[in-house]
């Protein structure tokens, strides 16, 4: 039982860490993308009209797609008022 438990882990891991790969590869690549398409505006050949909504959808699905890398990392925010408060009280 626990061999399948740590197989499915593994294949998680695996999967959570192509996606964060994915998310850095599609914010590297819009970093390409917006100089050149102000350079393309700028010497009137045109422009790639889809951009800003594509980086604008990207970010928003590349939060959550990246969530489970950063929380396996151990890297997200934590927020411990309530725990700070029980422990000066007691």
């Amino acid at each position: 039982m626990h061999r399948r438990i740590d197989r499915f882990e593994a294949g998680f891991n695996r999967v959570v860490l192509y996606l964060a790969y994915l998310v850095a590869l599609s914010i590297g690549l819009f970093t390409v993308l917006i100089p050149l398409n102000l350079f393309l505006i700028r010497t009137q050949l045109g422009s790639i009209w889809w951009l800003y909504e594509g980086v604008e959808y990207t970010l928003y699905f590349g939060v959550f797609i990246g969530a489970p890398w950063v929380l396996n990392q151990g890297a997200h925010v934590r927020v411990d008022v309530l725990t700070a408060v029980l422990n000066t009280a007691s």
